[in-house]
């Protein structure tokens, strides 16, 4: 055999040897990282959803900042942050069921000081399907592909004037591809940009995370869809409110949109913005709350955590509003 023969033999082995010891040097990387994120309870808490963009994993239980203070959080066997629902209403009881973001969901915030749990009782259970990060066009999804199945009575949409007008506008968020919505005119027309390959490996391999976040840190969180890189994106807003609506109301379930009433250290322009988006909510018939914080303005600190999602005692005082509002209206 000719040198050059035998060279190419040598580089074929010095190659296949160097894949085998990259591809275990890989494996045993990706079992440590699950090793240790199980043993600190830092588990992957979210991965690709071909409907919403992204979904909370079944049967967790992770800490870490969002999740939870000082109690490790829990999901059940859907992926939400709750109890597990029994699959039928039991008789006798109502049932209500919460849509929202992070603020909803309870960010920073333990199991069991949230709004939706102060609202429970003998005869009251309440659902939260909140995620964080979803968007009013996620939250109708949600709806529509998974919410009408518990049969609630009630159906409460929790609003963040802060950031939803502006995630409804977007097809990117926080490192996920998400569905969006163009108003059309025979309605409502839904997009579903599809994940890369990038979102398929990060749902399934904890070193591809850690590879993509340092490859990707300083890359804005968001991206709007081109089709509104400009234009109001209010009328979308009511439109999909609408829609929700219209699904709830099929359902013979009740639809009540909550708004929070800013402070008046909040910019001018977000409370123009809330003020604007209750208005396009109530002009189309449909039932809204704003929860009014009346504090006196040394203790209004206490209402948020530094992270600016509601406090413990924040969730208390909405509970308490949002039952009696129920409770006024009949419902």
């Amino acid at each position: 055999m000719s040198s050059n023969g035998k060279s190419r033999r040598r580089l074929r082995r010095r190659l296949a040897f160097a894949a085998v010891a990259v591809a275990l040097s890989l494996l045993v990387a990706e079992l440590g990282l699950r090793l240790v994120a199980h043993a600190t309870g830092r588990d992957r808490g979210v991965v690709q959803d071909d409907v919403l963009g992204w979904r909370m994993v079944p049967d967790l239980v992770k800490s870490g900042e969002t999740w939870c203070a000082d109690v490790p959080a829990r999901t059940n066997s859907r992926g939400w942050r709750d109890a597990e629902p029994a699959p039928t209403r039991p008789p006798g009881t109502r049932r209500i069921l919460a849509l929202g973001d992070s603020m909803t969901f309870g960010a920073n915030v333990d199991y069991g000081q949230r709004f939706t749990e102060h609202l429970e009782d003998d005869r009251t259970e309440v659902l939260n399907l909140a995620a964080c990060g979803y968007g009013t066009d996620q939250q109708v999804l949600l709806y529509e592909h998974e919410g009408r199945d518990y049969a609630a009575d009630v159906v409460m949409l929790l609003v963040t004037p802060y950031n939803d007008l502006d995630d409804i506008r977007c097809s990117r968020l926080g490192g996920w591809s998400k569905p969006w919505f163009t108003i059309e005119d025979d309605g409502l027309r839904l997009h579903r940009d599809r994940g890369d390959w990038t979102e398929w490996l990060r749902s399934r391999s904890y070193v591809v995370e850690l590879v993509l976040q340092v490859l990707q840190h300083g890359r804005p969180a968001r991206q709007r869809a081109a089709a509104w890189r400009s234009g109001n994106p209010l009328p979308l807003f009511a439109a999909l409110v609408d829609r929700l609506r219209a699904a709830v109301d099929a359902d013979g379930a009740r639809l009540l949109v909550v708004f929070e009433r800013l402070e008046d250290e909040t910019p001018p322009y977000l409370v123009v913005r809330a003020a604007r988006m209750r208005a396009a909510v109530e002009q189309q018939g449909i039932a809204t709350f704003e929860v009014v914080f009346d504090l006196p303005p040394q203790r209004r600190p206490e209402l948020h955590l530094p992270c600016g999602h509601w406090s413990p005692l924040a969730h208390q005082l909405v509970a308490r509003q949002l039952g009696a509002e129920l409770a006024r209206r009949g419902w």
